[in-house]
C-alpha cells in the first residue's frame, strides 16, 4: 500500500507524503524508513505518542555534487536525489 501512495503521488506531481504511526509500531516505523521515508517529529496527541514522517518527491539534483563533508544526509535522501557517477557521498 506504502508503495502505491508513493507511486501514485509521483504521478500526480506532488512534492511531499506524510503520514504517522503510534511510537510503539516500532515494526512500522522500520518499515517507512524503507522507503522513502524520513522521520520529522514525535509528539503527544490525543493521548498517543505519535511519530511523523515525510517523503520527499522532488528528486533534488545532485549530479556532480561533492557531499563529503556532509554532516547529515540520510539513506532516504540520497534514494530520492538524482545523480551520478560524479556525485561524491560521505563515507
Amino acid at each position: 500500500m506504502i508503495e502505491f501512495a508513493l507511486n501514485f503521488a509521483k504521478k500526480a506531481s506532488l512534492q511531499e507524503v506524510h503520514l504517522y504511526t503510534n511510537e510503539l509500531m516500532t515494526e512500522n516505523i522500520r518499515y517507512y524508513l524503507g522507503f522513502e521515508f524520513v522521520e520529522v517529529e514525535r509528539r503527544l496527541e490525543d493521548g498517543y505518542k505519535r511519530v511523523y514522517f515525510a517523503a520527499d518527491l522532488r528528486r533534488i539534483d545532485l549530479i556532480g555534487a561533492n557531499l563529503t563533508k556532509s554532516i547529515f544526509v540520510t539513506q532516504a535522501q540520497i534514494n530520492v536525489a538524482k545523480g551520478d557517477t560524479s556525485t561524491k557521498l560521505p563515507s
